[in-house]
């Protein structure tokens, strides 16, 4: 946690220092709202939505910082063809929070993006058991969860650091859609935690997952 807190620090004074440094171009549009409804990550999809501001021009690049929140809708279940999960049994409540920092360079209707974020995911699943599966260079085999009525509830927590990069392309003035890749780390930890009256222990693990999504993002964007 502390680290996260130290890089957010940085992020927010480096943005400052570039801010002083240049004084913003006055034909830029300064706003953008991001709407990102295919973001693949290594447990599923989610919906994502950004809202990005102009900070400053170095150049021919347009620095932008970035916030998102998204609510992920769907995970990886290992055996899903093998099973019916009765809804009005299960519930989750999932969400990720990003922030980051972000290069634009326009090229004709193109542009190439790329920067970092920081963020957080958090997941909460009822009666269900939930644990990370075998570790690989840059995957996992997902977030399997098993209906087990004996467990209050479990959850997945991770803080996360990403490399981003993105070829976005202009629709007029005020629209544009692209995709974006990312290469990043996962410092997570899963707990599963089983009533006071339950002779079984909690059990929680901890580890680092690193991932490489060639199509994390697929962005639609309005600029204003």
């Amino acid at each position: 946690m502390n680290k996260l807190l130290l890089l957010l620090f940085v992020l927010f004074s480096c943005s400052g220092i570039m801010a002083q440094k240049d004084a913003p171009t006055t034909d830029t549009l300064r706003n953008m709202i991001a709407i990102a409804p295919v973001n693949t990550n290594l447990f599923g999809t989610s919906n994502m939505i950004y809202y990005k501001r102009f900070i400053n021009q170095k150049g021919p690049y347009q620095i932008f910082y970035r916030v998102g929140l998204g609510v992920l809708n769907r995970f990886t279940i290992e055996d899903d063809a093998d099973r019916s999960l009765d809804d009005k049994i299960l519930d989750q409540r999932n969400f990720n929070f990003n922030f980051g920092l972000e290069w634009y360079r326009p090229i004709g209707k193109f542009s190439i993006t790329f920067g970092q974020e920081v963020g957080y995911t958090r997941s909460t699943f009822i009666n269900e058991y939930i644990a990370i599966g075998e570790m690989g260079v840059f995957s996992v085999d997902g977030l399997s969860r098993e209906l087990d009525l004996s467990v209050e509830d479990a959850f997945y927590r991770s803080y996360n650091i990403h490399l981003f990069t993105g070829l976005r392309y202009r629709v007029g003035q005020h629209f544009q859609f692209g995709l974006e890749s990312a290469l990043g780390w996962s410092f997570y930890r899963v707990e599963n935690r089983y009533p006071e009256s339950s002779s079984q222990t909690d059990r929680a693990f901890i580890g680092t997952i690193r991932e490489l999504a060639l199509a994390r993002h697929f962005i639609l964007e309005v600029n204003f």
